[in-house]
C-alpha cells in the first residue's frame, strides 16, 4: 500500500517537473521578446501617446501624414529609438479589434 502511494506521488512529481520545464522554455522565449521590445519602447510609447493626445480625432490621411512625415522623422533625428515601420494603430489596438 505504501509503495503504491509513493508511486502515485512520484508520477505526480514527474508530471509537475515536465510541466515546469515547458513553462521555463516559454518564459525564456517571452524574456527574449521583451528584451527586444525594450530598446524601442520609449519611441513607440512617445509616438502612441502623441497620437492619442493630439491626432486621434482626425482623419486617417492627416494622421498618417503627421505621424510618418513629421513625428517619426523628428524622433529619428533626435536619436530616439522606435520600432522600424511602426504602425501606431497596431500598437494601440489588438488584431481582433482591427478586424472588426
Amino acid at each position: 500500500k505504501i509503495a503504491k502511494e509513493c508511486e502515485g506521488r512520484l508520477a505526480l512529481a514527474e508530471r509537475l517537473t515536465i510541466g515546469l520545464a515547458s513553462e521555463y522554455e516559454r518564459w525564456g522565449a517571452e524574456i527574449d521578446e521583451l528584451k527586444k521590445i525594450q530598446g524601442t519602447m520609449i519611441g513607440d510609447v512617445l509616438l502612441s501617446a502623441s497620437f492619442v493626445s493630439y491626432i486621434g480625432a482626425f482623419g486617417s490621411n492627416f494622421r498618417i501624414d503627421l505621424c510618418e512625415h513629421h513625428w517619426i522623422t523628428d524622433l529619428q533625428s533626435r536619436g530616439i529609438p522606435l520600432t522600424p515601420n511602426v504602425d501606431v494603430v497596431k500598437l494601440l489596438t489588438k488584431e481582433a479589434h482591427i478586424a472588426e
